[in-house]
């Protein structure tokens, strides 16, 4: 991730007051054991430095900050895969107001499922491009 997109999203953060839970190097190898799967570099830096948190849009981390609701990317990632209707999913990391997945794919592109009418559809085609498209 560009240090221009970190200081962007740290400054972001300041206007926030809820605890930030980075997630160790650890976690994130044994999420990414769990799921069979890397996960984008962009992503696992952001989790590194900032865990799950609210920058524009909800992200899901192995441990998030107590402003997200409880969930993680290992339970949010296999109960999509339960339903096996999205193909090339590999980490839900966040959900839209309606319940639809938002999820990168094996080329790291930022997906949306929605369930209502079954279609995928290209949100972003990297991590950091929404990140810094959701902090406006």
């Amino acid at each position: 991730m560009k240090n221009s997109t970190l200081l962007r999203i740290s400054e972001y953060l300041l206007d926030y007051d809820y605890d930030l839970t980075p997630n160790s190097a650890s976690e994130i190898d044994s999420a990414e054991t769990l799921l069979g799967f890397k996960f984008d570099s962009n992503y696992v830096e952001f989790l590194l430095k900032f865990g799950g948190c609210f920058v524009g849009v909800d992200v899901y981390g192995v441990r998030n900050s107590s402003f997200l609701a409880n969930y993680n990317i290992i339970d949010l990632t296999n109960d999509f895969k339960k339903e096996d209707i999205v193909k090339g999913l590999i980490c839900v990391i966040s959900l839209d107001g309606s319940g639809n997945s938002i999820y990168m794919n094996e080329n790291f592109n930022i997906m949306i499922f929605d369930h209502n009418n079954g279609t995928e559809e290209i949100l972003y085609n990297d991590f950091e491009s929404m990140i810094i498209d959701c902090m406006g």
